[in-house]
């Protein structure tokens, strides 16, 4: 697992830590609402240094972007930034990235984490004709946002940060530190992303959560980049766009030129932009208090007509938002279902699954069911031994709305119970497929598996209403 260079600042502050695109990174320091809303109302600190930067140069260096980009690279002066998609032949997205022009002949790309490798691969197997140099491991990069990004940037800076426009970038000293100033951000607030060497990142990180202090800068965690950029409709990587999706159904044709000329993908995207889309990405406001997670089916009439690519509460709105792919007919403004609801399991009509394993019967609550319940807070299984009975009551389920019976999908004897939820109810919530299993069953009448729901027509009767 690689490491940024503010990693000891990070576990000196108490961030939690976890895994992202082959990085430990920080998820939250106080909290993710908290950080969240600081960012907002205040200005927070982001550790962006796991992001790559590649350099090229040399009298081929914009014909070789310009094959490379959807974007017109030849509309870009020194100094200014642009937004772009690498594709593949097909039109779909190898990754996205911005575009720094530093010189008549030399630029600077920022690239995604997680894929640094594959985009290196890429820019050299097809960027022929100028000469490339992979400076990640050199840079550190911290983004400063919200509204006091600018006079908190601009109290360390030896130049006039409020000069420098939006998607536009100067070369300046910060706290000291020789930085490549860029107006930008990942938020939806006003802000700077500061390029550093690596070797200088700690020392300026330092510096600005010092001079913010009075400001209430604080240190923001992955946790409260996602719910900041969800609430702007900004598309994450993996999640919302990747190598299954193309430019312009993710809403992305605003920086798709082929008036520009030639470029990887383009014979592709002029096809489907011609056909148009089948599918558009789209925001959506849920009209539960239930999170929308990345894969959940859009389920209108019981019918399947798109998938959520990301979810979750957005403070500043206070409201559960997500975006999915549906039909492009289903994008306008309106109503619709969504269920997660795996295809390799079987359902009860009272919201069990349950799955086979070799001659047991694991069982568990749907996605469905804990999103109703809410926040589960007391679970009771029966004891390793004793005997159930096919739609008959098991054991009971607490949360802060409601207690309900769970209801056996197969006659047998429980052989296993899950011993984690007594302790950790909230596991139900958490992972309702996985760790929130409750029950492993030993039936005892192999026929009425048969009798169990699909997960088509599970979903059916999720767009019949669930009852």
């Amino acid at each position: 697992m690689k490491r940024t260079p503010l990693y000891p600042a990070h576990v000196k502050a108490g961030a939690r830590m976890v895994p992202f695109g082959g990085w430990e990174m920080p998820v939250q320091y106080a909290g993710i609402i908290e950080e969240h809303r600081a960012v907002r109302s205040a200005v927070g600190l982001f550790d962006v240094s796991h992001m790559g930067e590649f350099e090229v140069e040399g009298p081929g260096a914009l014909a070789a972007l310009q094959r490379l980009t959807t974007n017109d690279v030849a509309a870009l002066a020194p100094g200014q930034i642009q937004y772009s998609v690498f594709c593949y032949p097909n039109g779909t997205i190898v990754d996205d990235l911005t575009v720094y022009r530093l010189a008549a002949d030399r630029f600077m790309l920022t690239v995604n984490a997680g894929n640094i490798d594959k985009d290196w691969a890429w820019v050299t197997g097809h960027g022929a004709g100028a000469t490339w140099r992979n400076a990640s491991a050199e840079m550190g990069l911290i983004a400063v946002q919200g509204p006091k990004a600018e006079a908190l940037v601009g109290r360390l800076a030896d130049r006039d940060v409020t000069g420098i426009g939006y998607y536009r970038f100067a070369a300046g000293r910060v706290a000291g530190v020789g930085t490549l100033i860029s107006r930008t951000g990942y938020t939806g607030e006003d802000g700077f992303e500061l390029y550093v060497p690596a070797g200088e990142t700690e020392r300026l990180w330092t510096a600005l959560l010092d001079a913010g202090r009075g400001d209430g800068a604080q240190p923001i965690g992955l946790g409260a980049r996602d719910t900041l950029r969800l609430e702007m409709k900004y598309a994450l990587y993996g999640n919302d766009i990747d190598e299954t999706t193309n430019a312009l159904e993710a809403g992305l044709g605003w920086v798709v030129k082929p008036g520009k000329g030639e470029f990887i993908g383009r014979a592709a995207l002029e096809t489907i932009r011609a056909a148009g889309v089948a599918r558009k990405l789209v925001g959506l406001e849920m009209v539960d208090r239930a999170v929308a997670r990345h894969g959940y089916p859009v389920l209108p009439a019981g019918r399947r007509v798109g998938v959520v690519t990301s979810g979750s509460y957005g403070p500043s709105v206070d409201r559960y938002i997500a975006m999915a792919y549906v039909e492009t007919p289903l994008a306008a403004v309106g109503r619709l279902e969504m269920a997660n609801v795996p295809k390799d399991l079987r359902y009860t009509r009272e919201h069990e699954w349950a799955k086979q394993e070799g001659t047991r019967v694991r069982v568990g609550v749907t996605a469905y069911a804990q999103e109703q319940l809410g926040d589960v807070v007391f679970v009771e299984l029966p004891k390793v031994g004793a005997r159930v009975t096919a739609h008959k009551p098991f054991g009971v389920v607490e949360s802060v709305k409601a207690v309900s019976d769970l209801f056996a999908p197969v006659t047998g004897e429980i052989v296993e119970a899950n011993g984690e939820l007594p302790n950790a109810p909230e596991t139900v919530n958490q992972d309702p497929y996985g760790r929130g299993w409750m029950v492993v069953v030993a039936p005892s009448n192999p026929s009425e598996w048969d009798l169990l729901l699909t997960a088509e027509q599970y979903e059916a009767h999720l767009g019949e209403g669930g009852h």
